[in-house]
């Protein structure tokens, strides 16, 4: 990291700074130097120092796909601590679905119409608004 260039990114008059980085995953690398109130800059360290953006959320487990009398329930389990709220999409039928906002990681689809088969899969999204990648499908009928 040493031989990578540096560039001036910003100035402040902080002890913190807060680079936006676009996208899940990413590094850059960062060098800090001091400026006391006479301009004197102390010496710009050998090595950088990484900053890293989160990861998107790993996709939850879909665990149950059941038909009852009321629709078909869906339960999940999460696969990663930061999920907080989740979004599942319905697919089959005249038309496919989308549930957003759900808290609790379960969902009974009600709509779900009689001798229609239909596949379910299951987003986690983040307080950050970081989604994960589908979950794996599973198939149910009503």
């Amino acid at each position: 990291s040493s031989f990578l260039p540096f560039s001036v990114l910003a100035k402040t008059d902080k002890n913190s700074y807060e680079d936006i980085v676009e996208g899940a995953g990413k590094s850059k690398y960062y060098k800090v130097t001091i400026v006391d109130k006479d301009g004197l800059e102390s010496p710009m360290p050998k090595d950088g120092v990484e900053g890293r953006t989160l990861d998107n959320p790993l996709a939850p487990s879909i665990i149950l796909a059941q038909s009852t009398s009321e629709g078909i329930n869906l339960e999940w389990s999460d696969n990663d601590t930061r999920a907080v709220e989740y979004e599942v999409r319905r697919y089959g039928g005249e038309q496919n679905a989308v549930f957003k906002g759900i808290k609790e990681k379960r969902l009974k689809d009600v709509k779900a119409l009689p001798g229609v088969e239909y596949s379910y899969e299951v987003i986690a999204i983040d307080s950050a608004g970081l989604r994960s990648e589908p979950s794996s499908k599973v198939k149910a009928a009503q």
